[in-house]
């Protein structure tokens, strides 16, 4: 079975696929997760298609008592899937939204499989969660931080908006990206890291949802979307005809380089960090503004945007050395880079041009 090795915060993760899935894999974590020159890969994550292995591992039914196991990070919290039961020693467990089995064997410690019955968006995307997730685990255990952010490079200067949902990530993102020409690193969840030059921001790869409401401040934007007909599934150069279902009408659902592509903008790996953003929403008249958070004010919402660890006894574990709680390391950051509330209008938006970028470097220049 064809395979390929993917790198992330200095780690090298293997995955084994048949080629069609290992190209569309390969294209929607690229330039985030790349290509090593040398070295060993410390996981392997194979894809299998087997419907005859798939029905007999169903059949062996779930473990009794309704245990589940932690398996994924997600905004929404940690995802568990249903311990299943298993022959021998095998580690198996059910994840009923996307109709595939994990299973890791414990003769094989740093391998683990993905077994579906068909090739499809959702057996593809849990592939994608498993390499994401082991990626953001070694990641946490090198010392970096996982935010709950998206991420754009202005001018050569990183900005990392951060926030929960709807806080106004993704709308801001795009303003970004359509009105002021940014260069894409992230959408949803970034990786920091500490080093020489101060902060860094790495993008992590994840599916870029784009709802009625953000499209609504740009011109077109919906047109464009709905004639590219992109679907996260699918590589770019797959033909609408092969794209199965089409996108919620309310919403898109879309991998970043195909959100690139349509924009026209550059996908970056990382940025050097120069300001955290919070944006905020109001309802009071205004457009776009910048002010600087207290310590205090930071610190919380910093801590807002932090992603939850994985637990130890996790489906995706990695052993030990894993570094303190992502609360505890927020102080090595926070005192790196400035934070700001972006507050944003009912006029944030409405001339196409809130001049971002001009905002953020006439508030680094005044002292904090």
């Amino acid at each position: 079975m064809p395979g390929l090795d993917f790198a992330f915060a200095g780690h090298i993760l293997r995955v084994e696929a048949a080629e069609a899935p290992l190209a569309w894999l390969q294209e929607f974590v690229a330039p985030w997760f790349a290509a090593p020159g040398t070295g060993m890969p410390e996981r392997t994550i194979t894809y299998l298609i087997d419907g005859s292995e798939y029905a007999r591992i169903a059949g062996h039914g779930p473990h009794p008592g309704l245990r589940t196991r932690p398996c994924f990070t997600l905004d929404s919290g940690i995802v568990s899937g249903r311990v299943w039961n298993a022959s021998g020693d095998d580690q198996i467990v059910l994840d009923e939204e996307r109709d595939v089995f994990y299973r890791a064997r414990p003769g094989h410690a740093s391998a683990v499989e993905v077994i579906a019955a068909a090739d499809d968006a959702a057996a593809r995307l849990a592939l994608l969660r498993v390499l994401r997730e082991y990626a953001m685990l070694y990641a946490g255990r090198a010392g970096w931080l996982i935010l709950h952010a998206a991420a754009v490079c202005l001018g050569g200067d990183g900005l990392v908006v951060a926030g929960p949902k709807r806080a106004g990530k993704t709308t801001l993102l795009l303003h970004a990206l359509c009105n002021e020409r940014g260069a894409y690193v992230s959408n949803d969840r970034v990786a920091l890291g500490v080093g020489l030059s101060g902060v860094s921001v790495h993008g992590i790869p994840t599916i870029v949802t784009i709802r009625r409401d953000s499209t609504a401040w740009f011109p077109g934007l919906d047109a464009r979307l709905a004639g590219a007909g992109h679907y996260y599934g699918h590589r770019r150069a797959e033909q609408a005809t092969d794209r199965g279902s089409p996108a919620p009408a309310m919403s898109w659902s879309l991998s970043p380089p195909q959100l690139c592509d349509l924009l026209g903008v550059e996908a970056r790996a990382s940025a050097s960090v120069a300001a955290v953003l919070f944006p905020r929403i109001g309802t009071t008249a205004g457009g776009l503004a910048v002010e600087e958070l207290a310590a205090d004010q930071a610190l919380e919402a910093w801590r807002g945007a932090l992603f939850r660890s994985c637990p130890p006894d996790g489906m995706f574990a990695i052993g030990d050395g894993v570094s303190a709680s992502p609360a505890a390391s927020v102080g090595r950051f926070m005192p790196r880079v400035r934070s700001f509330a972006c507050r944003l209008g009912p006029d944030a938006y409405a001339d196409g041009d809130s001049g971002l970028g001009a905002a953020i470097r006439a508030a680094l220049t005044r002292a904090p």
